[in-house]
């Protein structure tokens, strides 16, 4: 998308439970655009969003303590450790819900939306 302020460059993403594939895939391009020259400094921005289908205590609310067994806690840290390599930061605050559960009415964050750090400010 192409506005006043330069190029935005939105990639939706759902990461299945059982893979990562979906997302190791948006690192790779954002990586190779990095690379490029597109989001450092640049022309672009880069949000990456979607149902990342990850729970952990650093996004989620901590009433959902059933949701952070060491597993999906594993799991989560695919994400933790691609927004550091990529210099990302989630854009929703904590505790901020996205999904509510139909079985239970309990409300979780599965979704997130994450961009490059050094371009928060751009982010209302």
């Amino acid at each position: 998308m192409r506005t006043d302020w330069g190029k935005i460059v939105i990639i939706s993403i759902y990461n299945d439970n059982a893979q990562h594939e979906a997302m190791k895939r948006v690192m790779q391009v954002i990586k190779d655009r990095t690379q490029q020259g597109h989001t450092a400094e640049g022309d672009s921005h880069t949000l990456w969003l979607g149902d990342f289908n990850l729970h952990h205590l650093l996004w989620g609310e901590s009433h959902n303590s059933h949701l952070f067994m060491r597993g999906n806690l594993d799991k989560a840290q695919c994400l933790i450790d691609a927004t550091a390599e990529l210099d990302f930061q989630a854009v929703l605050p904590r505790n901020l819900p996205t999904l509510q559960v139909m079985s239970s009415g309990n409300h979780t964050r599965q979704d997130n939306i994450l961009h490059l750090a050094q371009h928060m400010e751009a982010i209302t």
